[in-house]
């Protein structure tokens, strides 16, 4: 040690790791810092991803759905819930591999998808059947190339794999005009 410094094991991890990472792409960051913003004693949700995402030919349009536990306000009469956030909608990677570039700020298609669903007392995890209905969303947004606008209904009819049986139900979503600055 030439330069008579000592440094530890997890100061050269750290420094190293920071040296060979790249930054995040600007649209994954902007997601990743509102939630940190929402939910800051939880950097590292629970996630469903991908298996094959589709920009390199995978069924499903969303890279990520990251699930929250939203402990809920009394005092505004809203239960604890699970909180669900799509990750694919917006330009996410700023490269061309899923959306054009565009240069009127626009991102991707706009927008991202979240979904609220209440946790029961006995929940310990999020269920990802809701992960399921964003990512048929999403696919409907990418075939169509529609867009949601605030008070657009969208009704579906979903089959949920619960547990050892099979139920289908039909859910319709209303989409409001709630806006986060990113």
């Amino acid at each position: 040690m030439a330069s008579g410094k000592v440094e530890n094991f997890a100061d050269i991890a750290r420094n190293t790791q920071h040296k060979l990472s790249p930054a995040p792409p600007a649209g994954l960051k902007s997601i990743f810092d509102a939630c940190r913003r929402i939910y800051p004693n939880q950097p590292n949700p629970l996630q469903v991803t991908a298996v094959v995402k589709y920009w390199l030919g995978g069924p499903d349009p969303l890279d990520y759905v990251s699930m929250y536990n939203n402990l809920g306000s009394v005092e505004n009469g809203i239960p604890p819930h699970w909180h669900y956030v799509s990750f694919g909608l917006s330009d996410l990677h700023g490269d061309g591999r899923v959306h054009e570039t565009n240069t009127d700020g626009v991102s991707g298609f706009g927008f991202e998808l979240t979904f609220r669903l209440k946790r029961e007392s006995w929940d310990k995890t999020p269920p990802t059947w809701p992960a399921t209905v964003l990512q048929s969303l999403a696919r409907y947004v990418f075939q169509s190339e529609n867009t949601f606008v605030p008070g657009k209904d969208v009704c579906l009819f979903v089959v949920i794999a619960l547990s050892i049986y099979r139920k289908s139900f039909p859910i319709c979503f209303t989409f409001a005009n709630i806006v986060y600055k990113l």
